[in-house]
């Protein structure tokens, strides 16, 4: 059994913070019955799938495979050596898509600080993807800008579809308004 090394252990923290986001949104959509978290919730699940689908399609590719030394880069930094492929990473993708999904949503005045606190995460995941060596430089700025390019196609979707769900656009108003009293 290998057991990481004090830095490691830092950067497998620094690299799981979408499951931070995951389970706040899951526990929040849980205790407050509300709608638009549950299609949170689904957009992430369908990242799941979409991303499979992509890294079986990518597997062969030099830059689809993880580099040599990948070592528990599954989504919970635990597993042993990692078997699967690495291209796009999916940790960086759910944190554009997020990104994308919050960012037209936080009030003017609370930006800044959405901002700064998105740029650490993003930064922090990034590099504790890279300094595990579950993922390549270009593994990990391909999974960012296919989520933030997924952010921008749901939200969208968002707009178009749900325009006239009364429920599903008051449970977002109020999710968003406890979104911003977190930046308040």
């Amino acid at each position: 059994m290998v057991i990481p090394t004090i830095k490691d252990q830092i950067f497998y923290v620094f690299s799981s913070s979408q499951l931070i986001i995951f389970y706040l949104t899951l526990l929040y959509t849980s205790l407050n019955r509300n709608i638009f978290g549950i299609y949170l919730i689904s957009i992430m699940v369908l990242k799941t799938i979409i991303l499979t689908i992509m890294k079986k399609v990518f597997k062969n590719y030099s830059f689809g495979k993880r580099p040599s030394k990948a070592f528990n880069c599954n989504t919970f930094n635990c597993g042993g050596k990692s078997k699967s492929p690495g291209f796009p990473s999916g940790h960086m993708m759910i944190l554009g898509i997020m990104f994308t999904i919050f960012y037209g949503n936080i009030y003017p005045k609370y930006k800044l600080r959405f901002e700064l606190l998105s740029l650490i995460i993003i930064i922090t995941t990034g590099l504790g993807r890279y300094f595990t060596n579950c993922h390549t430089i270009f593994q990990i700025i391909s999974g960012l800008s296919l989520g933030l390019l997924s952010g921008y196609i749901i939200n969208k979707m968002d707009e178009s579809i749900l325009e006239n769900n009364k429920r599903y656009l008051k449970d977002k108003k109020i999710f968003y308004r406890d979104i911003n009293l977190l930046f308040g």
